[in-house]
């Protein structure tokens, strides 16, 4: 898996990277499914209960 081309390879290692963004941006997250890379664009939102 991959966010905005920086890979990532633990859910701990995804939620660190991505609290670092801001609220309201799109990244695109790339996975493997099926044995074939797919991008998916995601747009950031403010966690319920987060700041």
């Amino acid at each position: 898996m991959a966010v905005e081309g920086r890979t990532v390879k633990s859910m701990d290692e995804l939620n660190g990277y991505l609290e670092e963004l801001e609220a309201g941006r799109t990244v695109t997250v790339e996975v493997l499914r099926d044995n074939r890379a797919v991008e998916v664009k995601v747009k950031l939102e403010v966690m319920p209960g987060g700041g």
